[in-house]
């Protein structure tokens, strides 16, 4: 899904979404640096892109939320 939304490959996710690697929102841009150019502490990509989606869904299936 996210190779898909970023155009690259499949491998190429696999070795971002691991590790000491961060997506820098502002930049567009991955970075192994835990600060983005805006100063703010960047967020690790696997808990961006994986355990923050199932968190999010997770919480709002036991609050029971509908959105």
């Amino acid at each position: 899904m996210y190779a898909d939304k970023f155009k690259k490959d499949v491998e190429f996710m696999k070795k971002k979404l691991w590790g000491d690697v961060y997506f820098d929102n502002k930049e567009k841009k991955w970075t192994t640096n835990e600060v983005g150019a805006d100063g703010k502490a960047l967020t690790r990509t696997f808990n961006q892109f994986i355990m923050d989606p199932i968190i999010k869904l997770s919480r709002a299936i036991m609050e029971g939320n509908k959105e």
